[in-house]
């Protein structure tokens, strides 16, 4: 059995994260399936690789976590079910849902520095830039709402302009 590295308020923070990201990939997974539902492939395309992004998220930190000697904790709570009515509300949904877990991981930052755990400083190096790129998409997202008429051809020019972005994020 290896030595425990990190300290219980981290280890906590880090399995809360788990759930934070677990439960992101639910919640982009169910944008896709609206989206598909909907007709928009390009934006259910997006939203798919937004599900499966956040879950290698997870993957990421239990990884480490197991590098450092913890038994991450997966909690399987009930997702709410969100409604979607449109393109726009996806992105603004998605673009709190970021910003939450940007909230997130700064915690954990913080605990990190204030108990001198340099290593999962250094771990979560890669989560602060990916927040800061996550946070782009979604608002990326959201301007392209509000400048392409969402009706007629101009719901299939906004699906492909999505599409485009999903490209670009990866």
């Amino acid at each position: 059995m290896k030595t425990k590295k990190l300290s219980p308020t981290i280890s906590t923070l880090l399995n809360e994260q788990i759930n934070s990201e677990n439960e992101a990939s639910f919640y982009y997974l169910s944008m896709a399936i609206w989206a598909a539902a909907q007709g928009y492939p390009g934006t259910a395309s997006f939203f798919y690789a937004q599900a499966a992004e956040e879950r290698s998220h997870m993957l990421k930190i239990i990884d480490y976590m197991v590098l450092m000697g913890e038994a991450p904790q997966i909690t399987l709570e009930p997702i709410p079910q969100k409604s979607y009515t449109t393109i726009q509300s996806l992105f603004e949904q998605m673009l709190a849902q970021e910003q939450a877990v940007t909230k997130k991981i700064h915690q954990i930052g913080k605990a990190a520095s204030s108990s001198h755990d340099f290593s999962t400083l250094q771990f979560l190096q890669w989560f602060f830039q990916e927040q800061r790129e996550e946070e782009a998409s979604a608002e990326r997202g959201l301007e392209l709402c509000q400048s392409i008429t969402p009706t007629g051809a101009g719901l299939y020019i906004l699906d492909q302009a999505i599409k485009e972005l999903n490209k670009r994020s990866t």
